[in-house]
This record gives structure tokens, C-alpha cells and sequence, in this order.
């Protein structure tokens, strides 16, 4: 039998808006190196690497996902930030520098910050033009 929370973080990818799932990408980033900077402090090495890894795992799928055909130049920018956001998180994972995963989370930290607002324009965008409930009762009560 599946994991409930695992079937429910399925569920919730496969439903969620692009958009938001890149912040919750962005999100899951930055706690597993929060994570990897506790485990460095507490000298658990196999902790530290596996949560340093899950950070470079999503961000080389962020930067698998990118559309350079619909991005252009942003999409282009963001594949040369990725990369050598990347090939930090190696360079931390061997010599457990901690300011390399403060860089990284705070380089992290500020594209979450525009990917929520990107977020929150969308949900407003798209609820603006959702029609209201009013408007759906008296559709069907008219068909009656």
C-alpha cells in the first residue's frame, strides 16, 4: 500500500499550475539545504550529502523544464544561473563550506520571491475571469 502523504504530494504535483509548482520546487531547495546546514554542524555526512543532493536534483529539473523557444532571454539567464548554482552545491557537498549553501539559498530565495508574485498574478488573473457562483445558479435555474 502507497505512502497517504506520498499519493497526496502526487496528487498535489499533477494538479498544480506550473507556476506554482516552480515555487514549491524553490521551496523544497531551500529546506533541504537548511537541512544540509544542520547536518554539517552536526558532522551527520550522510544526511548532509543526501539533502545537498535533493537541492541539485531539483534544480538540474528546473533547468531540464526551461523553454528557451517561449523564455528567450529569461529562460537563457536562468539556465546559466542554474548551472552555477549546480556546480556550487558540488563544490559544498566536498569541502562543507556553509557559505556556499547560504549563496545558493539566498540566490534561491530572491527568484522565489518573483516566482511568487508571478503566482499571485495568476491566481488573481485567473479567479478574475472565473465566473462567480451567482452567476452559475442563474445559468442553471434558466435551462430549468
Amino acid at each position: 500500500m502507497k505512502n497517504p502523504y506520498s499519493q497526496y504530494k502526487t496528487m498535489q504535483v499533477t494538479t498544480t499550475d506550473p507556476v506554482k509548482l516552480v515555487v514549491l520546487l524553490y521551496e523544497g531547495s531551500i529546506s533541504a539545504l537548511k537541512r544540509a546546514k544542520e547536518h554539517i554542524a552536526l558532522k551527520n555526512m550522510e544526511a548532509k550529502g543526501k539533502e545537498i543532493m535533493r537541492a541539485h536534483d531539483i534544480l538540474f529539473e528546473l533547468l531540464s523544464a526551461l523553454d528557451h523557444e517561449k523564455g528567450g532571454e529569461i529562460a537563457d539567464n536562468l539556465q546559466k544561473l542554474y548551472v552555477y548554482m549546480i556546480r556550487r552545491l558540488l563544490l559544498a557537498n566536498g569541502t562543507l563550506d556553509t557559505t556556499i549553501l547560504d549563496e545558493v539559498s539566498g540566490l534561491l530565495d530572491n527568484l522565489l520571491s518573483a516566482w511568487r508574485v508571478l503566482a499571485e498574478q495568476r491566481a488573481a488573473q485567473i479567479s478574475a475571469n472565473a465566473p462567480d457562483q451567482a452567476t452559475i445558479g442563474k445559468t442553471a435555474e434558466d435551462r430549468l
